[in-house]
């Protein structure tokens, strides 16, 4: 069961192992799987399956969905989980409102040199990493 409010020490959430994975490495961690005739872990096989959904067939958009590849401003894939990660844990474990978390991660997006996306793909960032963690922790949902 998990608990809301509680504290993951460090960051680390081990439902969701490979989020800080380079694209590369979550790659390869698949392919080992998969030549093992394994199950994924769900939080690659979230990953992987949120892209090639959001690719719609597109192959490049496939690639940037991955985190392999990006559009000249646009935030990687990998960079999305992470910054999802981090307005889930403002909201979950400060106890921020929603409207909050997403202007306090613009604000530091801002001070690592990153320019911010709009509010929309900051939600949109939230959702995914809710959704990949939801998955991770309850595979059956």
């Amino acid at each position: 069961m998990v608990r809301k409010n509680t504290r993951i020490p460090y960051g680390f959430d081990p439902a969701l192992a490979h989020v800080g994975d380079d694209p590369w490495l979550k790659l390869q961690t698949i392919n080992e799987y998969l030549e093992d005739c394994a199950v994924v872990p769900p939080d690659l096989a979230a990953w992987l399956g949120t892209a090639i959904r959001h690719a719609d067939g597109d192959a490049g958009r496939l690639v940037e969905g991955l985190g392999l590849k990006r559009r000249k401003g646009q935030i990687a894939r990998y960079d999305r989980m992470k910054w999802g990660a981090r307005i889930w844990e403002l909201i979950e474990c400060e106890g921020f409102k929603k409207e909050k978390a997403l202007s306090t991660v613009a604000e530091e997006m801002v001070n690592h040199d990153i320019e911010p996306p709009n509010r929309k793909a900051l939600q949109e960032m939230l959702n995914d990493y809710s959704k990949a963690r939801s998955q991770a922790i309850n595979p059956a949902t």
